[in-house]
């Protein structure tokens, strides 16, 4: 009980009898305790007492604490269990019946809601409407709600519950970029939010992400509660492409004028300003960057200026070489005469078959160039002509000039031989064995001959 509690003696055994202390027969017990009854009996003196012991006081409200499930951060209800330190029973409103059926306070049954087990209260559509178990309390907010509940004794006791970690709320977030304004280097992009214990759910955890090139990229986050959210973050900022041009090319007689045209941007020149001119044959690199560093290079390739070929030794037609040798003829097989001005014997005349050859082929009037120097003359004149060269020979820029004595014209006879000619090689055989002091003299008519051709196929060139 929470009430006084009032103790009674009672049964002395001698009729005669005096109740000693405040000599009341009763004891008013306010708490829970005992109290010692003194007696004396008056015919014998003798004491007697007895004891009245009372515990079953409870003047004590009941107290309780909570058991939260979730008991962190989350985006869903919390349930509050009621948990007292004794037995007790709610004083709700309510009462549920083995069917779910709720009835109130007075008993009746309220139409259209069905309790579950634990005490969730919903509507005939399935709505949630509210809690009635006895101990626990469903939050669906953040908020607070009282227990009302009495033990045995009939203490009335209290208790209020406390959520406040339901969080529904995505976190809010914002991006942040390292470089903000045209570039050609990588950019960071940077998330931070409104609220702490936030996590990156991709990229690997990580709140930094690096453009090599412009793009999207879409962090996505959670919070504590578990509430998720996403950001977008965009970079169209980046320029690592090399401008690009194009070169006109203006040819002069004595320099060409390069023009760099068509840029596909804004450029700035390393050296110059987009115009050169060059006076000699190359390849030349122009150099050029954009506003924020790209560097694009063009190759300008002259070679619109006629190369001098003539290096001082040879003659400028490749075709018409010179003959290094100026002792010897192109062909071994004839001997050269020891008397370079007379045949031997001058009253042998010439074979007016000299120029034929065992297939009939007749010689032609072509100079036939190798590339070592040696030319063979042949002669398509069949009558007895001889030539008498001077052997003084002028060599002015390796081109040899020959002057011919055209007195002696009628001692020397010239000879005539065909590569593709075995008759004709062995009649001039023959006749420069008959004549060796005359046949020395071929020779020196071949080298003034070629020396000839080739000084004039210089000159013709030349004046072209």
């Amino acid at each position: 009980t929470n009430q006084d509690v009032v103790a009674r003696l009672l049964n002395i055994s001698s009729a005669n009898y005096e109740i000693l202390g405040d000599g009341e027969s009763t004891h008013t017990f306010t708490e829970n305790g005992s109290y010692t009854f003194r007696f004396v009996d008056k015919e014998t003196n003798y004491e007697g007492s007895a004891i009245a012991t009372v515990d079953w006081i409870d003047k004590e409200a009941p107290i309780a604490t909570f058991e939260y499930t979730p008991n962190s951060a989350t985006n869903h209800s919390v349930i509050a269990t009621l948990k007292p330190n004794e037995t007790v029973t709610n004083n709700g409103d309510f009462t549920v019946d083995e069917e779910g059926n709720i009835y109130n306070i007075d008993g009746i049954m309220i139409p259209g809601l069905k309790a579950d087990e634990n005490g969730d209260v919903w509507d005939i559509d399935g709505n949630y409407v509210t809690n009635i178990n006895t101990f626990t309390y469903e939050f669906l907010s953040n908020g607070e709600f009282t227990f009302e509940f009495v033990d045995k004794a009939g203490n009335k006791g209290t208790a209020t519950a406390i959520v406040d970690w339901i969080d529904t709320t995505a976190p809010s977030a914002k991006i942040e970029y390292d470089i903000k304004s045209l570039t050609n280097k990588d950019v960071t992009a940077s998330i931070s939010f409104d609220e702490e214990n936030v996590i990156v759910r991709n990229n690997d955890g990580k709140t930094n992400y690096v453009f090599t090139e412009n793009g999207e990229f879409i962090f996505e986050f959670q919070d504590a509660a578990g509430n998720t959210g996403s950001i977008t973050a965009k970079v169209d900022w980046i320029d690592k492409v090399a401008p690009t041009a194009e070169l006109k090319y203006d040819i002069k007689e004595d320099k060409v004028i390069v023009t760099v045209i068509n840029p596909s941007k804004e450029i700035t020149f390393k050296e110059g300003n987009g115009i050169y001119e060059y006076t000699k044959n190359g390849n030349y690199e122009i150099e050029f960057y954009d506003s924020i560093g790209n560097i694009g290079k063009l190759i300008a390739k002259i070679d619109s200026f006629e190369e001098d070929k003539d290096d001082g030794n040879q003659p400028e037609n490749p075709d018409i070489p010179t003959n290094p040798d100026g002792n010897k003829p192109e062909n071994p097989d004839i001997p050269t005469n020891p008397d370079g001005n007379k045949p031997e014997n001058s009253d042998i005349p010439t074979n007016p078959d000299d120029n034929k050859s065992d297939n009939s082929n007749k010689p032609n009037n072509n100079i036939t160039s190798s590339n070592n120097g040696n030319s063979n003359y042949n002669s398509g004149n069949n009558s007895n002509t001889t030539t008498n060269t001077n052997n003084n020979a002028t060599n002015e820029n390796n081109t040899t000039t020959t002057k011919t004595d055209n007195n002696k014209s009628d001692n020397v006879e010239t000879k005539t031989t065909t590569r593709n000619s075995n008759k004709e090689n062995t009649n001039l055989t023959e006749k420069v064995e008959k004549n060796s002091k005359g046949n020395k003299i071929i020779p020196v008519v071949i080298i003034v001959v070629v020396s000839l051709i080739s000084l004039f196929a210089y000159i013709i060139k030349k004046m072209k």
